[in-house]
């Protein structure tokens, strides 16, 4: 659609130098960068309303990138190995789109929590947060998603359909699209909820939401994708399953024990 903003040329001596003629900015890295600094405003505010002060700053927030960076990009090459093994040592490997959402999301996960531990802070509190915080920047990623083209759907004849040029001819399913907009819904529930309830209730139920969804999603999914069990399953399928079943039990018995005490 749009994967490149804009480029600009580069003085004769980086050129010379670093052999350097041009930088292109692109959609996704464009679009992230400000889902970074929205994200990082509401970590910050999110900190000062549960504990009155900031416990974890920026470079928290640089361990999350990194790692989600790292994730993506490993799950991505996990997804198709014959297509991508050959691109990993290339620069526009990790300077173009093309990440797997749950590759980022367990890598973050695992980080945080060990962060967590050894700082002695209140887990379901700041999952909560991140939640909230990775609602933020997963919407706006998404859209970054459309720009650049990566992650669209199959081929379609509604009025829905987009054509992206890197994908042939055909019209498909802008499910970048479809995904921003589900997030975007959930991000507003899961704020309303924050209000109340920062007890690992938000955590919850974004996990189980989003899983949800992802796992009905892939099924409009077009692009190339990595299959499990006999190509009946997707990899992000898979996990969803999972994430249902272990976070769907916590909900059923969490409001259980509460009704139950009440």
């Amino acid at each position: 659609m749009l994967p490149e903003l804009f480029h600009f040329e580069l003085p004769e001596l980086f050129n010379s130098l670093f052999s350097i003629k041009q930088i292109t900015i692109y959609s996704y890295p464009f679009c992230i960068l400000i889902a970074c600094i929205i994200a990082y405003r509401f970590f910050i505010y999110a900190q000062n309303k549960c504990f009155g002060e900031i416990r974890l700053r920026l470079n928290f927030l640089f361990l999350l990138i990194f790692m989600a960076f790292i994730g993506g990009k490993l799950f991505l090459v996990f997804d198709n190995p014959m297509n991508y093994m050959s691109k990993v040592f290339t620069l526009v490997f990790y300077t173009s789109s093309g990440f797997v959402f749950y590759g980022s999301f367990i890598s973050c996960l695992i980080s945080i929590l060990i962060v967590l531990y050894k700082k002695q802070l209140p887990i379901f509190k700041y999952l909560d947060i991140i939640a909230i915080v990775t609602t933020i920047l997963h919407c706006i990623g998404r859209l970054g998603c459309f720009f650049a083209g990566c992650c669209y759907g199959v081929p379609t004849d509604s009025f829905l359909g987009v054509h992206f040029a890197n994908n042939h001819t055909t019209k498909v399913h802008p499910t970048q699209l479809y995904e921003a907009l589900f997030i975007g819904m959930l991000l507003i529930c899961l704020l309303r909820t924050f209000k109340t309830k920062n007890n690992g209730t938000v955590f919850t139920i974004y996990i189980f939401s989003y899983a949800c969804w992802r796992f009905m999603l892939e099924y409009l999914r077009g692009d190339q994708r990595g299959y499990v069990f006999n190509d009946m399953l997707s990899q992000s399928q898979l996990i969803a399953l999972i994430l249902i079943l272990l976070f769907g039990t916590f909900l059923f018995v969490k409001n259980f024990i509460v009704k139950s005490t009440q």
